[in-house]
């Protein structure tokens, strides 16, 4: 059988357990470091997501908070819609604080229509609608008075055959029965979408008196997703469930019309291939879609609005963000594996060296075939007891072969009585 050099044998397990620990450290750490990178991602995402959130909530409160108390007292002081116009005062003054709110309207049951109105774009600028101060069902624009509500007529505005009844804000009330939301629409002649919510008003004999209604333009909304500081390669966008596009971060259109003809765009025909695929999951939760070997870590998110109104904010980052966050964790680890096995290595070494190099010189000594060389073994040959205490024990052997040989050759000097006693004392020489 091969004999094994006693360094080997004790550096050997040292290198073999430096390999395993190091292998063990640098899976477990990368795959730490993969579940953090992972985290981050998300926290990112959930950050975004909850700025988001907290600003479409505060940008469409005002809708249905002004539509309630409207409703609330008109239902209970029906006689102030016997003359609409001191309206105009309470609709212009809800109006103020939200330059937001294009429309805030009462529609009576038979036929008369008062609003505050302001420019869906240019912000600040109210005017007041109405269809019955020169002509029954004829819509006017007018300034706003503050001491006579209306003011005098707009001259630049048209004047048009307008009956509220007909109007789909006023019948989806009357059909729902309740507080309804209108379908997101372009504003005619803006390039923005808009949303209604409108109530029917009934007395409390349940005469239907009428349907209040407020309106409010999005555009600020995409313009807020737009203004969001984001990683490279990021998208937001808010949708409706249908994946019909409310607002983006992207410099696109959220409408087209072609022919006279006005169509929504939707995530599924988006120009963008990142958010076309985004519309396969529109289901709330995390996902994760590649993009012509791009991952992007995918986020979508209810968020419900009064009365059972529900859209999806939508939120991509490329992976690669949350990885290179931390790659030089990723480097660290690496060196830090690499210098234990060296270490660890090292330190294997230095043991084999303290424990073989004694054992060394006990072998040279014993392979001398000189006794001499034995009994001039250094006392203590080692700080290791066992080493010290073979080496005393090889030492003492030796004196005493030492003293056993000297002993003989005196007895040989005085010479044999016989020449029996000398073949022996021959035989016992050699």
């Amino acid at each position: 059988m091969k004999s094994i050099p006693l360094r080997w044998l004790i550096v050997t397990p040292f290198v073999i357990l430096a390999l395993i620990a190091g292998i063990t450290m640098y899976l477990v750490s990368t795959v730490t470091i993969s579940n953090i990178a992972s985290r981050v991602g998300i926290q990112y995402i959930k950050e975004v997501e909850g700025r988001i959130y907290d600003r479409v909530q505060g940008f469409m409160g005002p809708l249905s908070d002004i539509v309630e108390i409207n409703l609330n007292a008109f239902s209970h002081r029906p006689e102030l819609l016997d003359d609409l116009v001191p309206l105009t005062n309470r609709f212009y003054e809800q109006a103020i604080p939200y330059n937001q709110m294009t429309f805030i309207s009462m529609a009576t049951v038979d036929g008369r229509y008062l609003a505050s109105a302001q420019d869906p774009i240019k912000r600040g600028q109210h005017s007041i609608a109405a269809n019955f101060i020169n002509e029954p069902l004829t819509m006017e624009g007018y300034h706003y008075d503050p001491m006579h509500f209306i003011g005098s007529k707009i001259v630049e505005d048209d004047s048009f055959i307008y009956d509220p009844r007909t109007r789909p804000f006023y019948q989806d009330a009357i059909k729902a029965n309740t507080v309804a939301w209108s379908n997101i629409h372009p504003y005619y002649g803006y390039p923005t979408l808009g949303i209604g919510l409108s109530a029917p008003i009934y007395s409390q004999k349940g005469e239907l008196l009428g349907v209040t209604a407020t309106s409010i333009a999005l555009v600020e909304l995409d313009k807020y997703l737009k203004s969001l500081e984001l990683v490279d390669g990021a998208y937001l966008f808010l949708a409706e469930e249908n994946g019909s596009l409310i607002a983006s971060s992207e410099q696109s259109e959220l409408f087209k019309t072609a022919d006279g003809v006005t169509s929504r765009v939707g995530l599924n025909n988006h120009p963008n291939t990142v958010l076309q695929l985004a519309s396969h999951s529109l289901v709330a939760g995390t996902h994760k879609i590649n993009v012509e070997g791009q991952e992007y870590l995918y986020y979508v998110k209810p968020i419900t609005l009064k009365y059972d109104k529900k859209w999806l904010i939508g939120i991509l980052i490329p992976s690669a963000y949350h990885k290179s966050v931390l790659a030089g964790y990723t480097q660290s680890t690496v060196i830090i594996t690499l210098v234990l096995f060296i270490c660890i290595g090292l330190i294997g070494s230095l043991l084999a060296w303290y424990i073989g190099s004694p054992i060394q010189i006990l072998n040279q000594a014993a392979n001398a075939k000189d006794i001499k060389s034995i009994q001039q073994l250094p006392d203590p040959l080692s700080k290791i007891r066992e080493i010290n205490s073979l080496s005393q024990g090889l030492s003492s052997m030796a004196d005493n072969l030492f003293d056993i040989m000297q002993h003989l050759e005196k007895k040989l000097l005085k010479g044999p009585r016989s020449c029996k006693e000398k073949r022996i004392i021959c035989l016992r020489m050699r």
